[in-house]
């Protein structure tokens, strides 16, 4: 390898946001060098005039680039809405709707090109009084009674007004112009730490029964979203569609591989897929790496030997995750991961427990998505390159 590119290999290891190289991108959504997910694409296009769907998948899997495509690809008739729930600060309820209502608002304007409707709105939204008049003579019946409640509302924060405007202003937008909604809500699982439990209930009501706007939710805390999915107590027991995401199939592994201006040997294949469970970010970081070498033909040698690089770009991207590990759940993954133990007896031996004591941590950590049941009573890490970064990590 040319002093050149060394150096610029160096550079890389620095950067921790967003990489774009030639095709691939590292630290964010995934757009220019998407691959694969096709089924699960198809999926939502064709059921989402009548179904609600919720994607659930621990980080690095894609969900924000599969939501992204999704967007990408949508009737012109049906209107993207995107939220991310993690950047409402300070979440709490008056918050989220109102950033909902301006996402919706903001959306409808790009597409109508009506830009000073959203601009007076969120400048309404905002506490501008000098705009109230102005929306109350709109055109628009549905921005006329959202603004009107809003106003009659907001300041005594009476909760179910408001909630029923904000979720039912995309509903009459839609049937008042002819067009319909599909609302993201990426990290949902945030609104769980809202304090007032009967909110998300009420969000579920008019998620439910909603005609022109239909919705996904996404979150990367699976345990999180199996709960709301799959508990009996839950108020979205049974409503949406589940999709999982894991890594990639087979097809679109070698999709992404075909992206390289360089081959690779099948050795070297085998090593990316086992090394990285064929997860997105991991392969994108590999091959960014492998665009780096001046070599036309790659070998396995080649790629192990890239590992570590890997290992020191997403550092910062596995601290966060580990650290959000806390007691003794994270002292059975650092068991399961540096000395490869697999079953509840190995890991009581070890850790000085009763056997139904470790599997009750086994169990958690197999629903927080950390490890996954292999076959009977044999456990291991759902993501072997998280769990190579441990091992080369963690102190016991």
């Amino acid at each position: 390898m040319s002093y050149d590119k060394v150096v610029l290999r160096q550079q890389s290891l620095k950067i921790l946001t967003t990489i774009i190289f030639m095709e691939f991108e590292i630290g964010g959504p995934v757009k220019k060098s998407f691959v694969d997910r096709e089924k699960e694409i198809k999926l939502i296009k064709r059921g989402i005039d009548n179904n609600n769907y919720a994607i659930i998948g621990v980080r690095r899997t894609g969900k924000t680039s599969l939501i992204l495509r999704v967007m990408d690809d949508l009737d012109e008739k049906l209107i993207p809405v995107y939220l991310d729930v993690s950047f409402v600060a300070p979440l709490n309820e008056i918050n989220f709707l109102k950033t909902f209502m301006a996402e919706v608002m903001e959306a409808y304007s790009k597409r109508s090109g009506e830009k000073h409707i959203a601009l007076k709105f969120h400048k309404f939204l905002e506490g501008s009084k000098e705009f109230l008049v102005d929306l109350l003579k709109s055109t628009h019946i549905s921005i006329r009674d959202t603004v009107e409640v809003w106003f009659k509302n907001e300041e005594e924060k009476n909760l179910t007004p408001l909630i029923k405007s904000a979720f039912e202003l995309p509903e009459k937008l839609g049937k008042e112009k002819g067009v319909k909604f599909l609302v993201i809500f990426d990290e949902f699982t945030r609104l769980l730490e809202l304090r007032d439990g009967e909110f998300i209930w009420a969000l579920r009501s008019y998620i439910h029964r909603s005609e022109s706007t239909h919705y996904i939710i996404s979150s990367s805390s699976v345990s999180a979203m199996r709960h709301i999915l799959e508990g009996r107590e839950s108020p979205f027991f049974g409503t949406l569609m589940k999709i999982n995401l894991k890594g990639l199939s087979e097809s679109g592994f070698e999709e992404l591989i075909g992206k390289l201006d360089k081959s690779l040997d099948e050795d070297a294949k085998e090593y990316l897929k086992r090394i990285t469970g064929c997860y997105p970010l991991y392969l994108q970081a590999f091959c960014y790496l492998i665009e780096l070498d001046e070599r036309e033909r790659i070998e396995k040698r080649d790629v192990s030997e890239l590992t570590e690089d890997v290992f020191r770009i997403l550092t910062p991207h596995f601290e966060c995750f580990f650290n959000e590990i806390k007691g003794f759940k994270r002292d059975v993954l650092i068991k399961i991961a540096v000395k490869d133990l697999k079953t509840a007896e190995a890991l009581a031996k070890e850790l000085d427990k009763p056997n139904n004591y470790i599997n009750s941590y086994l169990r958690r950590l197999e629903e927080e998505g950390f490890i996954e049941r292999k076959k009977i009573g044999i456990y291991d890490f759902a993501d072997p390159f998280f769990k190579a970064w441990i091992k080369k990590n963690a102190i016991l």
